[in-house]
């Protein structure tokens, strides 16, 4: 009896055999959390009551307040489980939270996102995330704080929505009912604890309000929104990725609280190691061979980073993939030999080099020169970079695509397809059609063809895509939706533009980097880019000077816009007028 400082684990004679938390929580009655009792510091009870966890306050003289296992102010008494852990292993399913989903319960687990809460306010209806921490009403989770607690997978079983699994020691979620024996991986069935790793690897574009409003975003879609990237984490995605919610009712976008349908991703996390013996579609995301993430420009393309052609005059260069993150003044990515010997710099682009931010100057696209002191003075191929002169990163496909357009400025050309009399209806020309003599030269340029082609830029033949670079033929298709120019399953207005960046490389050759967005238009104030709308008028009558050639083979055949030898009622062949003249006999000479 009495005090004593001497240690325990030296002094066996003053100081009985140590005991656990167990045998003191046994001695004591085995107590059990009550939110009306005042607790000292130190004291052992239970909680929740039959789990066997054991807590001790770290504070003194604690009353109410959360439980335990979701308090700050307890300690685990012996080798507990943490809130989160806890959590998991008495509930392996977390649902997406949802702003429907209110009140929650203390307890309650839900997904957010891509991190994981644990609700410690009874009737809770505030919103996950770093402010509903704040506020005390959440607990937030990642999936290494529970990755210990949740089973593994096993083949026999069947698994719900949002079950969550362990799997090659990787935690796995179902996003939808999974059926026995579909093992965790990149399917339909299932995600990683990042959304990002879900992606179809597919930039689909700009968010588009009418998508939206369609309910045509699912689960993995990729879009951007003010140059983030944002991936689909629900199907039939009526949500906005910088928050709000889409009407149908006057294309609205109502900014309140509503369920969290996207999450933000980099280019890292949604792209795929580039393979060359895979054809890549426009969107397509990968990590190419210098290590940088790029983004393909075109459709069915297998060509890595450009197209050149080597006109007897000139050297042109066609980007066929683009940088997923260019670099700007204020963060430039460091200057790389690799990329440079692949030919992946393009003019514009910027990057840090001993010691200073430079930017490729015009006509140098493709240059393999690194960046030195002496252009401080002596600028080429590389310019230090101006940040209040440079708007950051290179032209491309995207930057054109995402400019404003105005419909009224441009010019918009009519031509009269005269086509054989069928029975289906001619909506447009047919692939391969190209427009030559029946054009007005563009104003101020030196375009006079457009050619409507049957495969992808990237699929064209070096001779044939030579040839039309050469002949300046720009390349036309379907304008874009977002145009409405074209009604529904309508093809008669044609789209393309041509952006031109020429310039004197440092071997004193002329260069040129082109970009050809067939069913685009060239934004406002960007006098490199031209375009044209071509709105195909289709009468039923047979011509010869209707002529669909090959887009793999030179060709100077037009399309006429002369119908002045056109006899026939527009629209109808002379044996459909006949037909109708008799029906119309028989039915008046049966009239009473």
């Amino acid at each position: 009896p009495g005090f004593t400082a001497a240690d325990p684990g030296t002094n066996p004679d003053i100081w009985d055999l140590d005991c656990n938390c167990t045998e003191i929580w046994n001695f004591n009655g085995q107590p059990t959390w009550d939110s009306t009792q005042v607790y000292s510091q130190f004291e052992i009870i239970e909680s929740p009551t039959g789990s066997g966890d054991l807590w001790s306050p770290n504070v003194a003289n604690i009353l109410g307040g959360m439980s335990p296992e979701f308090s700050m102010d307890w300690d685990g008494c012996g080798d507990p489980l943490t809130p989160c852990e806890e959590a998991a292993s008495l509930n392996n399913n977390w649902p997406i939270w949802t702003v429907s989903g209110p009140p929650y319960d203390v307890g309650d687990v839900v997904s957010y996102a891509n991190e994981f809460y644990i609700s410690i306010r009874p009737q809770n209806t505030l919103e996950p995330g770093p402010l509903g921490v704040q506020a005390l009403a959440w607990i937030e989770c990642t999936c290494d704080d529970i990755k210990s607690q949740l089973p593994d997978y096993q083949s026999a079983n069947s698994y719900s929505e949002f079950d969550g699994v362990v799997y090659n020691n990787e935690v796995y979620w179902a996003i939808s009912s999974v059926p026995a024996g579909t093992s965790p991986g990149p399917n339909q069935y299932w995600r990683t604890c990042d959304w990002c790793d879900s992606s179809n690897n597919n930039l689909e574009g700009e968010w588009d309000i009418n998508t939206a409003i369609s309910a045509n975003y699912m689960i993995g879609d990729l879009v951007t929104q003010n140059g983030v990237i944002w991936v689909s984490i629900m199907n039939h995605n009526p949500t906005v990725p910088s928050g709000g919610v889409v009407s149908g009712l006057g294309s609205t976008i109502f900014t309140i609280m509503w369920d969290v349908g996207w999450v933000q991703c980099d280019c890292n996390e949604v792209a795929t190691t580039y393979d060359s013996t895979v054809t890549y579609q426009e969107g397509d995301i990968v990590v190419g061979p210098d290590s940088n993430t790029w983004i393909s420009e075109y459709s069915n393309n297998n060509i890595w980073p450009s197209i050149e052609i080597n006109l007897p005059w000139m050297v042109v260069t066609i980007p066929t993939w683009r940088m997923c993150s260019p670099s700007d003044c204020n963060n430039a990515q460091p200057w790389s030999q690799l990329t440079a010997n692949l030919g992946g710099y393009f003019s514009g682009d910027i990057v840090s080099h001993v010691g200073n931010t430079w930017q490729l100057m015009s006509g140098y696209s493709g240059s393999s020169i690194a960046p030195s002191v002496s252009m401080n003075m002596n600028p080429g191929p590389w310019t230090p970079c101006n940040p209040v002169a440079v708007p950051g990163g290179p032209v491309s496909m995207y930057i054109i695509s995402q400019g404003e357009v105005n419909i009224e400025t441009k010019n918009i050309q009519s031509i009269t397809r005269n086509t054989a009399d069928t029975d289906d209806e001619i909506v447009g020309p047919e692939p391969g059609t190209k427009f030559s003599s029946a054009l007005d030269p563009w104003l101020e340029t030196n375009f006079e063809s457009a050619i409507l082609l049957k495969d992808d830029i990237t699929e064209i033949e070096d001779s044939s895509l030579e040839n039309l670079v050469e002949n300046r033929t720009l390349i036309v298709d379907v304008c874009d939706p977002k145009y409405n120019l074209n009604s529904y399953n309508d093809q008669r207005y044609l789209c393309g533009f041509w952006y031109e960046d020429s310039g004197v490389n440092a071997k004193g050759e002329n260069t040129s980097t082109i970009i050809l967005g067939p069913t685009l238009l060239c934004p406002v104030d960007m006098p490199e880019c031209h375009d044209i709308i071509l709105k195909i008028d289709v009468e039923a009558v047979v011509s010869d000077e209707a002529v669909v050639i090959d887009s793999n083979e030179e060709s100077t055949e037009v399309v006429s816009d002369d119908s002045t030898n056109d006899t026939r009622v527009p629209g109808f062949s002379a044996i459909m007028l006949v037909m109708c003249m008799i029906f119309s006999a028989v039915v008046i000479s049966r009239r009473p």
